[in-house]
């Protein structure tokens, strides 16, 4: 019986074969399919793939287009790589037939292990032919799919020939495939001259090109890595090559140890920064791992579609407007010199592409006639092999540029008129070569009409966001290569304020909190910065909505400087917990003195505790200098710091700032201390001169040295008569000689009273100081006993304070997606951290929406931004990018910041924003009606200016159609963030043109806020607007209980009694000073007086709200 069994199973076993067999036989030789066929596989060799815009028709490029690729014979493709590719991927490849069985068994039994597909035994030809032929995932029928391929294609094709079709289609990076990409991308070389250890590194690249590519990393500790990676990998390829006996011991040791010689070529010209974006997602780890779960390791053959959220309007009307405002800031900068641009846009002019006529494109072309009488100019356009097209730059595309050229040429509230245009003209001549925009083309006559501009010398970007997506993202003026909306890291200037100020309404202030404007000095980790206004402020105190929106740099930077004020000691103690400045758990007292002292650069010496005392023993007199009537000291000893030895004068400062930074060294305890010492040292001489006791040598006193003598003015008040100062302190004072000082010492009674009564270089008396000296000394006594690391005496540590309000404002911008390095310095309000375009505008997106918004998995770049999801060849989705959203602000916040900012463009920097966005309709009598309302828009946004005007900027905010049609809501509203500036960094600077973020960028948003609005003309109900008179559309804020304070109403705060300071703006007339209710959280009582409410919300507390 068994026998029996045994011969059924052989003959079973013998017909599966031979009907196995045949059919391989059939499949392979007979029947292979048209895949197989040549044709075929140059088509799937020359498959592109296509990035949409969001409308999912029209292509932003394509991947993989034939002028990206450089196919190469076998003849062409160098021994070397050859020998490399075979010892990395396949040591058999030609001596096998297509399939490794040894190794399909070790990867067989590492995968029946597993109980999934983890391991691949591949040989070359099974790669080619997965990268030739679809294989739907990594499934067992996709194997056996590819084993058939690959039989079939070592059937029908040479070794040689396999070979070559590898060589030819693997992914190298963004735009390219194929060795002789690979070898002018990695090494600017051709490839028949790649030496060994550059065949030996493409060779080992092939599986994972992003891994071991330095240059598509953005950081240098990125760049290393992949460095390291490479070399590693190289070294394993050498090695298998040296053990293959494919290359000597000599070439091995001498490759061995060396560095890989990368140097990038040019493959191609890059499409446009979203291309180049997209190109980078598709790097991304999470983005491989879904193109491998369906079978794609080899993305430049498989045909996907990728589709982004970029709005093509939008990207199209960015770029243009951004063109032209580059072109007016470069006449306006750099003047437009006829002669000199001849030879430059000659050259730009021979790589100029195929010539588009559309309006709004900028192209080149050459002059071919001029009248001077009309000015005009007429314009050629030669084509190659097609006839010249022609334009005419009328008046109208004229007078712009010789109005900026006039304001270049004289001051910039220079006019320009006939008499400038003809001058102009005088300096062109047929044939010169032009830089033109596209106006408008004639659908009657055919007419092109053109605006003469200046190929720009300054550079910007833009960068547009709706719920954390990308929706327009221009580069540069090219829109290629250096993609500065994401890359260009500048000086930002005010645009950092709102950042505070979120950070400081969660932290327990209130927008309506008056803050220090007065000049003053900041000492930080013993550096002394004395902040500077850009322009002058007639107020001392200021609330935080003033500051915001008049850009108040001195009270900004006191506002961070006190920002931690606000929270009680457990309040505090959370903070300290959530930026990870308090001691840990299992952190020894030791440990964390090492941490705060070494790391974070706080130093709790001798001189720290008596600044600290010398805090402490201020806020102890206050009472009782009030109660004993010394009203002035009580002002005086409020602006005193205990030490300011490094106010020094600087070079280049003008006059009266060196002046101003003298007269705040003067607010010095330890200078009064050197003064009050000089002052008892004469008290002593003229007392016991008096007496008949000798004199001493007054040069033993750093007062009396520096020539400090006694001044008396009658006229003064009693306590203010008398003044020990080393110059006349000023109109009716006179100094008193040494017999004067001992007659009124005399006078006086010989009692303490008179020396008391003496200022101190017309600070403090002499008696308050001395209250102070030994207030001090107590304090030092006190704190001197306490671990001078301990809570006790950190958390009231001034330095300790200020850094832990510095270090939550960068943890807050964090949480909003700043990525740049931010550092903790007190200037930061003021914008001396660099950051991108993208990190500005996502923090504003966050402060406006209170949400922090995060595509992709965590820790996943920026370029997932624009990803909407990817489809295989076949329309299959097979990757959409997760989108989480996190609160980070309190809706109470946002609002207070919101408003900050909506006054900003109507009061403050932003008003060129409010006077020139408005609404228009191409329907005749809707245009008409708009015309006639002349409604101006509530927008939202900040200017930012650096330093020596070398960066402008601005971010604002966009809101959406609302409110049924009659207002406008911050629900769902565009964010987007400009920059103009030169790349060098130079001053924007030309006689007295000063460009600042209103002059240089807001002009800029504005032209693209003004297209976002351009969808709602047609839909607002303007009839309720009419009779309602509105002069602009409403801004609906969601109900959270604020409260509206009016200056104008005479609101001031209950705790304090001091009026509420709000900027104003004129009315049409010139005249009437209009002032805007402030939106705030509080109470106002009946008096008019208001209760100003605070919370504590640091952002992680904010994680779990779900207000709208």
């Amino acid at each position: 019986m068994l026998k029996k069994l045994f011969t059924a199973f052989l003959i079973i076993a013998a017909l599966t074969g031979i009907v196995t067999g045949i059919s391989l036989y059939w499949l392979i030789v007979v029947h292979p399919g048209k895949a197989i066929q040549a044709a075929n596989l140059r088509k799937v060799l020359a498959i592109e793939s296509p990035v949409f815009y969001n409308d999912e028709k029209h292509k932003v490029g394509v991947f993989f287009h034939t002028d990206h690729r450089q196919y190469l014979t076998y003849s062409q493709i160098p021994l070397s790589f050859v020998k490399a590719i075979v010892a990395a991927e396949d040591h058999n490849f030609f001596y096998h037939h297509g399939v490794d069985y040894p190794g399909i068994l070790r990867a067989l039994i590492a995968d029946i292990k597993a109980g999934h597909i983890v391991q691949g035994g591949s040989t070359l030809t099974q790669q080619a032919a997965k990268n030739l032929f679809k294989r739907h995932g990594r499934s067992i029928a996709g194997k056996l799919k590819e084993l058939l391929y690959a039989w079939r294609l070592e059937y029908h094709y040479s070794k040689a020939k396999i070979l070559e079709f590898y060589a030819n289609q693997f992914y190298v990076s963004g735009n390219g495939r194929g060795l002789g990409v690979a070898a002018k991308y990695y090494f600017d070389k051709s490839p028949s001259d790649l030496s060994l250890i550059e065949s030996a590194f493409i060779a080992g690249s092939v599986k994972r090109p992003n891994y071991y590519n330095p240059f598509i990393k953005h950081n240098p500790q990125a760049v290393a890595a992949a460095r390291r990676r490479a070399r590693i990998r190289t070294a394993y390829v050498l090695k298998q090559m040296y053990n293959m006996r494919v290359i000597s011991r000599r070439q091995y040791q001498r490759n061995i140890g060396r560095d890989i010689p990368f140097k990038q070529g040019r493959t191609s010209y890059a499409f446009n920064t979203v291309m180049d974006m997209v190109k980078d997602a598709l790097a991304e780890p999470e983005v491989e791992e879904a193109l491998v779960n369906q079978g794609i390791d080899n993305i430049s053959t498989s045909g996907i579609k990728i589709f982004t959220t970029v709005n093509r309007g939008l990207e199209g009307f960015s770029l243009d407007a951004l063109r032209r405002e580059l072109s007016r800031l470069s006449v306006r900068l750099r003047g437009y010199d006829a002669g000199k641009l001849r030879e430059k846009y000659s050259l730009l002019a021979k790589k100029q592409g195929q010539i588009k006529f559309r309006p709004g494109a900028f192209l080149f072309g050459t002059i071919s006639a001029i009248d001077r009488r009309d000015s005009t100019l007429k314009i050629d356009f030669p084509r190659r092999g097609q006839a010249d097209r022609h334009g005419l730059i009328d008046r109208q595309g004229l007078m712009p540029l010789v109005t900026s050229l006039t304001k270049f040429n004289h001051q910039r509230w220079s006019t320009a008129g006939k008499k400038e245009a003809l001058k102009f003209l005088n300096t062109l001549r047929p044939g010169d070569p032009v830089y033109v925009r596209i106006r408008e083309i004639d659908t009657i006559n055919g007419t092109v009409y053109l605006s003469l501009e200046k190929y720009p010398d300054l550079q910007g970007g833009i960068m547009i966001l709706k719920d954390g997506t990308i929706s327009a993202m221009i580069g540069g003026s090219e829109n290629r290569f250096f993609n500065r909306a994401t890359r260009a890291r500048r000086l930002m200037g005010s645009e950092s304020k709102p950042l505070l100020y979120t950070a400081a309404l969660q932290l327990g202030w209130n927008t309506a909190d008056l803050l220090d404007n007065e000049r003053n000095a900041f000492v930080f980790r013993n550096q002394v910065y004395i902040p500077k206004p850009d322009h002058k402020s007639p107020y001392n105190w200021v609330s935080m909505n003033w500051a915001g929106t008049k850009s108040e740099n001195v009270a900004s930077v006191w506002l961070l400087y006190h920002l931690c004020d606000r929270l009680s000691p457990l309040q505090f103690k959370d903070i300290l917990n959530g930026i990870n400045l308090s001691r840990g758990p299992e952190e020894s007292y030791q440990e964390y003195r090492s941490r705060i002292r070494d790391h974070e650069g706080i130093m709790v010496n001798d001189e720290a505790l008596r600044d600290l005392a010398f805090q402490r023993a201020v806020r102890a007199m206050e009472p009782d200098l009030l109660f004993a009537g010394r009203n002035k000291d009580y002002g005086i000893i409020r602006q005193l710091h205990y030490s300011l030895d490094n106010v020094v004068a600087k070079k280049h400062e003008k006059a009266y700032e060196n002046e101003i930074r003298r007269n705040i060294l003067r607010h010095s305890y330890l200078r009064q201390k050197d003064i009050y010492a000089g002052l008892m040292a004469l008290r002593e001489q003229v007392e016991g001169a008096t007496r008949g006791g000798p004199w001493r040598n007054p040069d033993l006193y750093p007062a009396l040295r520096k020539g400090f003598r006694i001044y008396y003015n009658p006229n003064n008040p009693a306590q203010e008569q008398y003044d020990f100062s080393p110059k006349l302190p000023g109109p009716g004072w006179r100094r008193l000689n040494t017999a004067e000082v001992s007659e009124k010492w005399l006078e006086g009674g010989q009692n303490a009273g008179f020396w008391d009564n003496i200022r101190l270089d017309g600070l403090l008396s002499a008696a308050s100081f001395k209250q102070l000296k030994d207030d001090l000394a107590a304090q030092f006594t006190t704190l001197k006993k306490l671990p001078p690391y301990g809570p006790e005496i950190l958390y009231q540590l001034r330095d300790f304070r200020v850094l832990a309000g510095l270090k939550y404002l960068i943890a807050l911008c964090r949480q909003m997606g700043i990525k740049s390095n931010l550092q903790p310095v007190l200037s930061f309000p003021l914008g001396s951290n660099v950051t991108t375009t993208l990190d500005m505008a996502r923090a504003y997106e966050s402060i406006i929406t209170g949400n922090s918004y995060h595509i992709g998995r965590q820790g996943s770049a920026e370029s997932l931004m624009l990803i909407k999801r990817i489809e295989n060849s076949d329309g299959d989705v097979i990757y959409t990018p997760a989108h989480s959203i996190k609160r980070i602000i309190d809706p109470q916040t946002s609002l207070a910041v919101s408003d900050i900012l909506r006054h900003v463009v109507r009061y403050g920097t932003g008003r060129y924003a409010y006077n020139h966005i408005k609404l228009s309709s191409m329907d005749i009598n809707r245009g008409k009606m708009l015309a006639d309302l002349d409604l101006h828009l509530p927008l939202l946004g900040k200017t930012g200016t650096a330093n020596d005007f070398r960066n402008a900027a601005f971010v604002g905010y966009v809101p959406s159609l609302g409110g049924n049609h009659k207002a406008l809501s911050l629900k769902n509203g565009t964010t987007i963030a400009v920059y103009t500036g030169f790349d060098n960094n130079l001053p924007m600077v030309r006689h007295s043109s000063h460009m600042t973020g209103s002059q240089a960028a807001l002009p800029l948003w504005s032209l693209i806020a003004a297209h976002q609005l351009s969808t709602i003309a047609d839909k607002v109900d303007l009839g309720a607007l009419f009779f309602a008179g509105a002069q602009e559309i409403p801004l609906i804020y969601p109900d959270l209980g604020q409260i509206h304070i009016s200056t104008a109403a005479g609101n001031k705060i209950m705790a304090t009694g001091d009026e509420i300071l709000q900027p104003y703006s004129y009315d049409n007339s010139g005249k009437t000073q209009i002032g805007p209710d402030m939106i705030s959280f509080g109470t106002i009582k009946p008096s008019g007086q208001v209760q100003l409410h605070r919370y504590f919300r640091p952002f992680w507390r904010n994680a779990d709200d779900k207000t709208p």
